[in-house]
């Protein structure tokens, strides 16, 4: 391998085999080394890949002016989510968290923080990657003396739901919105607050992210059972009632007709957390 770019002692830009640009990290693997120069491959640690997308292109040219202390950031953030919750993550994680890394620091000197209008549903459906979010915060304290609210933890929870996905941030915005939407109204409708430490708001909850999946794509769910359909809906009148009214709502905001066996699962599941 040959540096590219000397980024720090410890990070070089270079390619791997296949010609893609990587970041390589290494104690002292940049050390006294100049672009054109042969890396030592034993002093590997750890290689950061980017995207094959239009947002991985911005990041490689985002790299020259790029300070890789937010890459060391990063890293330790991402060592965490690993640690502490054993994470399945993307490699790209790196490379996207470190540029929203800068990005934050750079609106904080300037006195910017940004609300997150999602952060409750963030908080109640993602609550590993919401900690990770919060444990970034206070290593942004300790190290830049960065005192940020915590829209900045939802914020950063997003990237850490993308790495662990196929879909991308904006995606992940609409279903987080959709499932916050239907869960409101569930509470609303029913005059309740709902336990999210519970088994089966769990299971409400992780079926509303398939469902909002499968709106994002335009694909319905189908399986022909209009028997039990009838015996749930005359068994349970105040919760198909509850669920003509989500029906109604994603029809008018998302354009989204749900089937009947989407509305006989929901029915299902809404039940559950209903009698529990």
């Amino acid at each position: 391998m040959v540096a590219r770019q000397i980024l720090n002692n410890n990070l070089v830009l270079t390619k791997n085999s296949a010609g893609e640009e990587i970041i390589v990290k290494g104690k002292g693997i940049g050390f006294q080394k100049s672009k054109g120069d042969t890396i030592d491959e034993s002093r590997i640690e750890k290689i950061f890949t980017f995207e094959k997308t239009r947002q991985g292109r911005r990041f490689q040219s985002f790299l020259s002016s790029m300070q890789a202390e937010f890459i060391d950031l990063s890293d330790k953030i991402v060592d965490y989510a690993l640690m502490q919750y054993d994470m399945k993550l993307r490699d790209s994680i790196y490379i996207a968290l470190s540029d929203h890394l800068e990005g934050v620091y750079s609106r904080y000197k300037n006195g910017i923080q940004l609300p997150n209008g999602l952060l409750f549903d963030i908080r109640r459906m993602y609550r590993q990657e919401y900690e990770v979010g919060k444990h970034a915060l206070e290593l942004l304290k300790q190290e830049k003396g960065m005192e940020l609210r915590n829209d900045e933890a939802g914020y950063i929870a997003m990237h850490f739901i993308n790495a662990q996905t196929d879909h991308d941030m904006e995606d992940i915005c609409m279903i987080t919105k959709v499932v916050g939407e239907v869960l409101d109204l569930v509470q609303m409708y029913f005059g309740m607050v709902l336990n999210d430490e519970d088994y089966n708001f769990q299971r409400l909850q992780t079926h509303l992210k398939f469902f909002a999946q499968r709106l994002l794509m335009g694909s319905q769910y189908y399986e022909q059972d209009d028997g039990l359909f009838e015996v749930i809906r005359e068994r349970y009148p105040d919760v198909y009632a509850c669920v003509l009214k989500i029906v109604a709502h994603i029809e008018n905001q998302y354009h989204y007709n749900m089937s009947k066996e989407e509305m006989l699962y929901l029915m299902i599941h809404i039940e559950r957390v209903r009698g529990k």
